[in-house]
């Protein structure tokens, strides 16, 4: 574990706000940065005396997704990268504007706010040994130690406690997904995150605010099928360009989003379920009809050409019914 969560130069470069604030000022102009966010936990967490210290870990984490993996690194990442800290943050502002938030506490939703900005934080850890039976990713274990040690930095916080760092860290390590082997089937449909669960003594509450973290981290089904389809893409580059996985792409965007769209991703939290749900269940038969025409693609296609169908079949799907 030690190994794993050592500081790097990303981590030693961006260790205070005012540093996270002079690489945010490198995104080029017209970058989302943190404005939706920030502007909601102004309101959402006025008078808290912990607000500043939330937002900027939250900052320092966005920045160093920003210059590890994203827009300011000289190897940025398709998918994990600070822009899907931004897709969390606003699925999380947009769960607080629903009639079901009733029961998200404000110290529940700044959790989740640090969950979103810090679960991916490292993405290029050392696999684990195959005699290793955790089932926590090398990844999220050292990206939950990198922001323990960012929260740590703030020792007179009224926002953590013993308790709501077992929250986090149980939030980042749940985040564990598609991990191969024997055990892969703990890392589907929430399992994982049920399972650590079930290790904890965690109230109802809590354990709503540890599998809507898992929900929205996979609410892209949730997605308008043009935007999903992009983001099915980036998973795709990724893995391709970074893992140097060998996955045909006819079974990527056929078999594969099968598996995700209908076995592999469930809600669990009622919040989520509420929100997310009824736009998931929206796409299922677009999605079946797109796998289907890729999957009949001659065997011989080009990654482009398949790529290319599969985002415009999702477009043409998604165009309302003519009248």
């Amino acid at each position: 574990m030690i190994e794993v969560a050592q500081v790097d130069d990303v981590e030693s470069r961006i260790v205070t706000f005012d540093e996270a604030q002079e690489v945010l000022a490198c995104l080029p102009n017209g970058h989302p940065k943190l404005d939706i966010w920030h502007n909601w936990a102004q309101v959402q967490f006025k008078g808290k005396h912990w607000l500043a210290e939330l937002i900027e870990v939250v900052t320092i984490c966005y920045a160093r997704m920003a210059m590890r993996n994203g827009s300011l690194s000289a190897n940025p990442r398709a998918y994990h990268n600070e822009r899907h800290i931004n897709e969390l943050l606003l699925r999380l502002v947009r769960c607080t504007q629903s009639q079901h938030s009733t029961h998200l506490s404000l110290t529940g939703l700044a959790i989740l706010s640090v969950f979103a900005a810090s679960h991916d934080l490292r993405q290029a850890e050392p696999s684990k040994d195959a005699d290793d039976e955790s089932l926590v990713g090398a990844n999220e274990a050292a990206s939950y130690i990198e922001v323990e040690r960012l929260i740590n930095q703030y020792p007179e916080s009224t926002l953590w406690n013993s308790h709501r760092l077992m929250l986090l860290m149980t939030m980042i390590h749940a985040s564990t997904f598609g991990t191969a082997g024997k055990r892969s089937t703990n890392f589907f449909q929430g399992n994982l995150s049920r399972r650590l669960l079930a290790q904890l003594r965690f109230t109802e509450q809590d354990e709503e605010l540890v599998y809507l973290a898992c929900d929205i981290d996979t609410a892209n089904v949730s997605l308008p099928l043009n935007k999903y389809a992009k983001s099915a893409i980036k998973v795709f580059d990724e893995l391709v360009s970074h893992q140097k996985a060998k996955i045909p792409p006819q079974q990527f965007f056929s078999q594969a989003q099968m598996a995700y769209f209908f076995d592999q991703q469930h809600f669990h939290s009622k919040t989520a379920r509420s929100i997310f749900q009824p736009e998931k269940s929206r796409n299922a038969k677009r999605i079946t009809a797109i796998s289907k025409t890729i999957k009949d693609m001659d065997a011989q296609s080009s990654i482009e050409a398949v790529k290319n169908n599969f985002i415009q079949q999702a477009q043409t799907l998604s165009k309302p019914a003519p009248e």
